[in-house]
């Protein structure tokens, strides 16, 4: 499946990226522009509260 293969992406470059604070702002940039799936989240796409 994609969403699988987004996931295990999205793993190895975290690994990669480890405990360098810029490498993981990048990454979560482009974890935040990603489009929603419309997983489990429902359609706001957020963490409860937000």
């Amino acid at each position: 499946m994609e969403e699988e293969k987004t996931v295990r992406d999205m793993l190895d470059r975290l690994k990669l990226a480890g405990d360098d604070p810029a490498s993981l702002l990048v990454l979560d940039r482009e974890a935040g522009s990603r489009p929603s799936t419309g997983g489990s989240r429902g359609k706001s796409g957020g963490a409860a509260g937000t």
